[in-house]
């Protein structure tokens, strides 16, 4: 039998790497579509590279600093920022589905400020230890970055508007058309996320008694979750297969034509 303090611990450590990994900073790896363009990471492959250079460069300053008993100013606020970054993680690495990307955002910030720290690093390590001039290292760092951010412009200004489907939008202009054009029988909805029960209780401006009173939720999944299951006459299913006798029209998102339709049974 195994110690489950040992157990944890060794659970939360792997969660902690991971969320330092570039599957999950750079590859898109556990990306959520409300704040990262689809298949693109959370950080690019530049932010990252002088990200864990700025982590490491920190950490070794502070072993110094440990080692000489002398704690300066800079050194005292480069600690903090660390302590800051290690406990940004502790939301989400405690979850079952680590590294998690909603509880990790500011992760994501303070681990740009360490991107700061890793290129001012290179910036003096290359300058202090080669023959290139200063004004080529600083044209070859700004190019660097403007490609970097050129990059993920174009894929949000340019590849995102025509690749918004992935968020499934137009499910308020059904609902309430469905409302209207069918307002005495049950609805079937397929959501397969579980969370088409609250956009629906807002768009169709369900009074709060009314939804806490007509609300069914699921049975708890394995991290505590209850997702929505009905809301008055509206059931929430994951297949067509699941609906009851009665409900004779479907709404469910067509993942050909990319909207929502009316399935009339």
């Amino acid at each position: 039998m195994g110690n489950k303090y040992v157990y944890y611990s060794y659970l939360i450590t792997q969660n902690y790497v991971k969320s330092f990994s570039s599957q999950f900073l750079v590859n898109a790896q556990g990306g959520h579509p409300w704040h990262s363009l689809p298949n693109y990471g959370h950080l690019s492959t530049v932010i990252y590279f002088f990200g864990i250079i700025g982590v490491l460069a920190v950490i070794y300053e502070l072993l110094l600093a440990i080692k000489a008993h002398k704690f300066a100013n800079k050194i005292r606020l480069r600690a903090s920022l660390l302590y800051l970054l290690l406990i940004s993680l502790i939301t989400s690495v405690i979850t079952v589905d680590a590294p998690h990307a909603t509880r990790s955002l500011l992760f994501f910030f303070l681990f740009n400020l360490f991107t700061l720290i890793g290129l001012k690093t290179t910036y003096h390590l290359i300058r202090d230890h080669t023959r290139i001039r200063k004004n080529a290292l600083f044209i070859a760092f700004s190019i660097l970055l403007t490609i970097s951010s050129s990059k993920y412009l174009q894929a949000y200004l340019v590849n995102y508007p025509h690749q918004q489907q992935s968020l499934k939008p137009g499910f308020d202009l059904i609902i309430n058309q469905v409302n209207g054009q069918y307002s005495n029988q049950p609805i079937a909805v397929i959501d397969e996320e579980g969370y088409q029960y609250i956009l629906l209780a807002w768009y169709l401006k369900v009074p709060p008694q009314q939804f806490f009173d007509t609300v069914i939720r699921q049975l708890p999944d394995k991290i505590g979750f209850r997702y929505g299951q009905q809301v008055g006459r509206y059931h929430f299913i994951a297949r067509v297969a699941d609906r009851n006798e009665q409900e004779k029209t479907v709404i469910k998102w067509n993942e050909v034509t990319a909207n929502w339709e009316i399935l009339e049974f």
